[in-house]
């Protein structure tokens, strides 16, 4: 899908204590220690440390900037940035997150930031920085590990430490770092299905850090992250008063693509999952392509969404409803006659007729967008599926009409016409 564009980023800072290159091998300082000539020489600890945090925060949205507009990958350095300074933070400090969030606040004074907000910008970095070793590994250098899933073990350490934060101050979740590990957690999961394109075909052992940190297998890890998510978006803020309104239509946006791309890795796993069992059992489980319908349609819910991201949400819905519709008959195959069968048939064609609609509807939507590029085949796919489901009649021949008007094929049709005209 194109992306949307970035607006003007913010001025880049230098954060404190960056380094050029962890290539380099240089060691972490200690300290911050300004020099005479420096205005922040006359500045006390606290107020540095308050500085080097709203830095730290400046430097993450600049990177998300920069990932969310027409060059992603020009924020690989600005992650690697965000991931340097949130580990000298960490290193400097023996608690970093009391720079925003002091042990002894007065429980009625009211505080912006959650506990874990440190943490949930280091493992969002982290998480960045898995989604480029997925998708082009040729991009790390030399000293990264190249299997996306030792990011996600980054993540994932990251995640549980924010919520030692939280426990720290007694505090309730926090709705973005519960986003972010549900992230992490679906990543996990794909991992180790294979469905990850640098992910083995085998799961890693129970004993293996990655199990320890998400769980034993596909389905477990995949009911954890969505857990995660969906709680995040029912205690995510409708509004952000500290935001102004360009400010608060990015977050929108950015939210919106969230849903999306978190809703297109849990419909690939559902298929996965169901491929898998789908020649050992007769009967249909859609718990999981439940949980992607409900993300898309949270797509569509997100205001100020970019129209192409609504119409992806739209596509993705229909994909959901052809996926559960083309499992069920692909189960009915050869097996109609058995208990259910006809409550199954009904099923099918009631979620593919849905599917089309909604395969009408993205089209009504971007008649000039190359998204309806990726979706005529699948709309294609939706009419003869649903055709060979209809009983024999004149509803199936319409549709089987409609399947070839659209530029289908069916097999043997020419040739029965040939015959018809001799």
């Amino acid at each position: 899908m194109s992306e949307p564009q970035a607006k003007s980023r913010r001025n880049l800072k230098r954060p404190r204590g960056l380094l050029g290159s962890r290539k380099n091998g240089d060691p972490e300082p200690s300290a911050k220690k300004p020099r005479p000539s420096d205005p922040e020489a006359d500045l006390d600890p606290e107020t540095i440390k308050v500085q080097d945090w709203n830095d730290l925060k400046e430097l993450y949205e600049n990177a998300l900037d920069a990932f969310y507009g027409e060059n992603p990958g020009s924020a690989l350095p600005l992650v690697r940035g965000v991931l340097h300074e949130c580990a000298r933070l960490v290193s400097v400090h023996k608690d970093p997150t009391t720079i925003y969030s002091p042990l002894d606040r007065l429980e009625d004074t009211k505080t912006t930031e959650f506990a874990s907000s440190l943490y949930t910008i280091y493992a969002s970095a982290w998480y960045l920085m898995y989604h480029f070793a997925r998708t082009d590994s040729s991009v790390l250098a030399e000293d990264d590990p190249e299997e996306p899933v030792a990011y996600l073990i980054s993540a994932l350490t990251a995640c549980e430490d924010g919520q030692k934060a939280l426990g720290t101050r007694k505090q309730d979740r926090a709705w973005d770092l519960e986003l972010i590990w549900g992230r992490s957690l679906i990543g996990a999961a794909q991992s180790q299905t294979g469905s990850d394109d640098d992910g083995g075909d085998e799961a890693p052992s129970p004993d293996s850090k990655i199990s320890q940190l998400a769980g034993p297998d596909v389905p477990t890890i995949l009911r954890k992250g969505v857990d995660r998510i969906f709680y995040a978006v029912s205690h995510r803020p409708s509004e952000f008063k500290s935001l102004d309104e360009d400010e608060t239509k990015t977050q929108n946006e950015r939210y919106a693509r969230t849903m999306l791309f978190t809703a297109q890795d849990v419909l690939a796993l559902a298929e996965n999952l169901d491929q898998e069992s789908g020649s050992s059992t007769s009967q249909f489980d859609e718990t999981f392509f439940k949980f992607a319908q409900e993300l898309f349609s949270r797509v569509l819910e997100v205001s100020d969404t970019p129209e192409v991201i609504r119409a992806q949400g739209t596509l993705g819905e229909a994909q959901v409803l052809l996926a559960m519709g083309a499992a069920i008959a692909e189960r009915l195959e050869g097996n109609e006659t058995e208990t259910g069968g006809e409550t199954m048939k009904n099923n099918a064609i009631n979620l593919l007729k849905t599917a089309i609609t909604k395969f009408e509807s993205v089209r009504e939507q971007n008649k000039h967008c190359q998204i309806g590029e990726e979706s005529e085949p699948l709309f294609l796919e939706a009419l003869v599926t649903l055709a060979n489901l209809l009983p024999e009649g004149e509803e199936q021949d319409t549709m089987y009409e409609r399947y070839r008007a659209e530029g289908g094929v069916l097999d043997g049709y020419e040739e029965e016409t040939e015959d018809d005209v001799e």
